[in-house]
């Protein structure tokens, strides 16, 4: 559950999470079919929750075992606007030569806020719309939950960047500020489309969360533990304990945060031409199964 600075209690909903695996299907030839099974479980709000910024909320956790954990008391920071999203071209070192690693940098700008100390993380996510029909002499992945192939779909991605980014306003604090906050590979999939409509451009999405200096803090220490590789300029290490302890035993280490943040969320359509050339590789099957596609147009395309 969640309580917040004013003693207002949220229960949180436990829903069961599914895997869904594509393994061969028996006597169906170049088919697959689609395994599901139970493989973890979450932990939801009410719909109608939301965090208010100007707020603190902590977590409590109840195991069946008696076991109880806490989170120190964390406030909201107020969002901060996204302006635009500015891309450009970039190429990634490769080990291939033939191959190298193409696509577009993707950067923020916002409005700094100079009455007081910021922190930031970010999101990547996008949405474009793919086409696979079938190819001669291919063996093509198909969903059997319904009849029909169904080969024109919209891909929405989400969480694209790996890597935890976390970023303070201390060099750039009241002025504008630019920042990179992902990357988006040519694939030779995402920036496919003949761009003669806003139907056929990728649309990019970008989230930008503004985080108090506990969870800046531990992100920092994620990224410093994720940079050691045994080398001897490595940084040293550091303990990454965050805000969560044991109500039984308060020097039971326990690795976790609590975070509480507010968010921005600004998109916007990329054409083709930005990209000097672009990739292109062919996919044929049900979209739906092998890119978790979705028939229903998205918002930014209606």
């Amino acid at each position: 559950r969640i309580i917040d600075n004013l003693g207002e209690v949220t229960i949180l909903n436990r829903e069961e999470f599914i895997r869904q695996d594509l393994i061969k299907a028996p006597g169906q030839g170049c088919g697959a079919m689609i395994n599901r099974q139970p493989a973890s479980s979450n932990y939801f709000t009410p719909e109608n929750f939301r965090g208010q910024s100007g707020r603190s909320y902590s977590l409590e956790i109840f195991f069946q075992d008696g076991r109880s954990y806490k989170s120190r008391l964390e406030p909201m920071p107020k969002a901060q606007g996204i302006d635009s999203i500015l891309v450009e071209y970039n190429t990634l070192p490769s080990a291939s030569v033939s191959q190298p690693v193409t696509g577009l940098d993707i950067f923020a700008v916002w409005q700094e806020d100079p009455s007081e100390m910021n922190f930031y993380t970010w999101e990547l996510g996008g949405i474009y719309r793919i086409k696979t029909p079938p190819i001669p002499g291919q063996c093509c992945i198909y969903d059997p939950r319904e009849p029909g192939i169904v080969d024109d779909c919209w891909v929405i991605e989400s969480r694209l960047e790996g890597t935890i980014k976390s970023f303070d306003d201390r060099l750039i604090n009241g002025t504008a500020a630019i920042q990179k906050v992902g990357f988006l590979e040519d694939d030779g999939l995402r920036f496919s489309g003949e761009n003669v409509s806003v139907e056929q451009q990728y649309y990019v999405e970008v989230t930008q969360y503004a985080i108090n200096q506990v969870a800046h803090t531990f992100y920092q220490s994620i990224e410093t533990l994720s940079e050691i590789d045994g080398e001897i300029f490595d940084p040293p290490p550091v303990n990454a304990r965050g805000n969560i302890f044991s109500l039984e035993d308060p020097n039971e280490l326990v690795v976790g945060l609590f975070d509480v943040r507010s968010k921005s969320i600004k998109g916007r359509f990329i054409n083709q031409r930005l990209l000097p050339e672009v990739k292109k590789r062919s996919v044929c099957g049900d979209c739906r199964a092998f890119f978790k596609g979705q028939i229903e147009t998205p918002e930014p395309y209606q």
